[in-house]
């Protein structure tokens, strides 16, 4: 029974530390340019390939947004802890 705990101790631990480095990773875009068709490209190729470019602006500009958003949340933790910070040092300097 003891060894059980130690193991689930040891699992709930690196756990922990895992989620600790989730946001460590550089986020990437999935959106991908399209190809522009060749100067003999068929009708259906050129419509194609403006849906696609459609496609591609809208996914880009998802993906900016919500990395702005991102920032703006990472901003607003940093301004709490600092002021946390400040509050704490106040009251505990001497």
């Amino acid at each position: 029974m003891r060894l059980l705990s130690k193991i689930s101790i040891m699992l709930l631990f690196s756990l922990l530390s895992f989620n600790s480095y989730a946001d460590r990773a550089q986020p990437y875009h999935l959106c991908f340019q399209p190809e522009k068709p060749l100067l003999l490209a068929s009708r259906y190729q050129i419509e194609l390939y403006n849906k696609d470019i459609i496609a591609y602006d809208e996914c880009i500009t998802k993906f900016i947004q919500e990395q702005k958003r991102d920032i703006s949340m990472h901003e607003s933790a940093i301004r709490t802890a600092q002021q946390e910070k400040e509050v704490f040092n106040r009251n505990h300097k001497k």
